[in-house]
């Protein structure tokens, strides 16, 4: 009947569903005994942590002295979470260490580098000063001035830098340094000069000087020399020529170098120009200090001084030199300011002669002495004993009386 069929098609339902839930209960009892399995594993692994922490704690008491630690055995399930993300961080740590790594090594490469441009640059800088005769001795603040009543105009004039340098290897030149008058943009420098002067004395004699007074080989060139602070023999009495102080000059002081400077140039030529000529007027007293002490060991000669404003002056004052000759000849010397250092330096200003010497021949002697271009007195004597010699077997001797029988 349709109501027995119907029965038989719900039993055969239910068998199919009690079929599948005997499937799922066996796959759950499987999956059951997995997590277990799992389960017990992962409590031996915290039981062997637990132990290895405990030993830990018990080497570290050992060693140090510590109390136990209950706490590092509850953080034990935390780092079990925990380790994934820790696997990640130490390969990011890792990552960035070797990034810093190649960093610094970058770094010590550029510093070593900047190390060894720095040395070079000193050893370039001391050979440049030793080359050129000039060095740096200080850069400090001005004193603060002695009167505290000076007035606004006279506080601006005041100097703020003192710069000391060493010329020469002898001769210490003190500038100093004040603020510009102008805010100029394109000026690069806040200071201009304000005063210049020698610290050292300004007296140069012959005696501070070695020199080799039967040099000839070089007519025009200006004497070398070397500075001499004592004898070679300090216990000898006897002096020789050249040790004895014969001819003295004064450097003038450097008062109009500062006002050309002021006045022609800007910040920083200024300092530059002082620099460069306060140097070229030291190496030509030098030179004229050392021509005319080997001039006096040559001939009878006068110097007459320079004075203190010849220099300054405008135009700059000469020197008068006067020699005199056995070929019974005077000469009047002219040394300008650029003596000996530049060509026509020195020049013959008056010539007389006695003795057959004649007046025409003294002219033409003066004019080809006066074109040979030389630097320095020295030179343009020797110029003159040449022409002397050349023309001396012409002048008529004065006539000897016969003598009395």
């Amino acid at each position: 009947t349709e109501e027995e069929e119907e029965e038989e098609e719900n039993v055969a339902a239910q068998e199919k569903q009690l079929e599948l839930l005997i499937r799922k209960k066996a796959e759950l009892e499987a999956k059951l005994r997995s997590v277990r399995s799992t389960t017990s594993q992962v409590e031996l692994h915290c039981e062997d942590l637990k132990q290895g922490i405990k030993q830990h704690q018990s080497q570290r008491q050992t060693q140090f002295s510590l109390p136990p630690n209950d706490t590092d055995t509850q953080d034990v399930e935390m780092m079990m979470m925990m380790k994934d993300n820790d696997d990640d961080d130490d390969e990011n740590m890792e990552k960035a260490t070797k990034q810093i790594t190649d960093e610094t090594k970058i770094t010590e490469t550029e510093i070593s580098k900047l190390q060894n441009m720095s040395e070079w640059y000193n050893s370039i800088r001391e050979v440049m000063e030793e080359l050129s005769d000039l060095k740096t001795i200080s850069v400090e603040h001005a004193p603060p001035p002695s009167s505290s009543s000076a007035s606004s105009d006279q506080k601006e004039e005041e100097e703020e830098l003192v710069v000391q340098l060493k010329l020469l290897d002898v001769h210490i030149l003190r500038i100093g340094l004040g603020p510009t008058a102008t805010t100029d943009k394109k000026n690069s420098s806040p200071f201009r000069v304000m005063n210049a002067s020698l610290v050292t004395s300004s007296i140069l004699t012959d005696a501070m000087f070695k020199y080799d007074s039967d040099n000839d080989d070089d007519d025009n060139a200006t004497t070398t020399t070397t500075p001499t602070n004592e004898n070679k023999n300090p216990n000898s009495t006897k002096k020789s020529p050249q040790e004895k102080a014969t001819v003295s000059l004064t450097i003038p002081p450097l008062d109009d170098l500062v006002h050309q400077s002021s006045t022609y140039l800007k910040p920083p030529h200024d300092i530059q120009f002082v620099i460069r000529e306060s140097m070229a007027r030291i190496r030509s007293f030098i030179s004229r200090v050392v021509e005319l002490g080997i001039l006096r060991t040559r001939y009878l000669t006068q110097i007459q001084s320079i004075s203190s404003s010849s220099i300054s002056s405008s135009p700059p004052l000469d020197q008068e030199v006067v020699c005199t000759l056995n070929a019974q000849i005077t000469v009047v010397l002219r040394l300008t300011p650029d003596c000996p250092t530049l060509p026509n330096g020195v020049y013959v200003d008056q010539i007389v002669g006695v003795g057959g010497w004649s007046r025409k021949d003294l002219e033409e002697m003066k004019d080809v002495v006066n074109g040979k271009g030389c630097f320095g007195p020295v030179s343009l004597m020797e110029e003159l004993v040449r022409e002397i010699e050349r023309r001396e077997a012409n002048v008529p001797r004065t006539p000897t009386l016969p003598l009395r029988r």
